[in-house]
């Protein structure tokens, strides 16, 4: 199924809310999901200038680039969505 991007300034601040979570609880359970889990469904690639560390000592350096990653992005990447209408 295609994919589109959402409105840019919809897309802008559904990633500025989402860096602006909290990340520190990382065994927080199911729900609510950690910010984490919900930057993982957005499907964000290198091909998108997401490059976390590899094998890093310490998740929380995964967790910190993630949120910078969100933060120095929101102008530029737009959330996707499924397009059901098209063929």
């Amino acid at each position: 199924m295609p994919q589109k991007a959402i409105d840019a300034e919809e897309s802008k601040l559904l990633l500025k809310n989402l860096a602006e979570a909290d990340w520190k609880d990382v065994d927080q359970g199911m729900y609510p999901p950690h910010p984490y889990q919900v930057f993982l469904q957005l499907g964000v690639t290198k091909a998108d200038g997401y490059d976390p560390p590899k094998n890093a000592p310490d998740f929380r350096e995964t967790l910190g680039y993630t949120q910078r990653w969100l933060r120095d992005n929101q102008e530029k990447y737009r959330i996707q969505r499924f397009d059901a209408g098209s063929k």
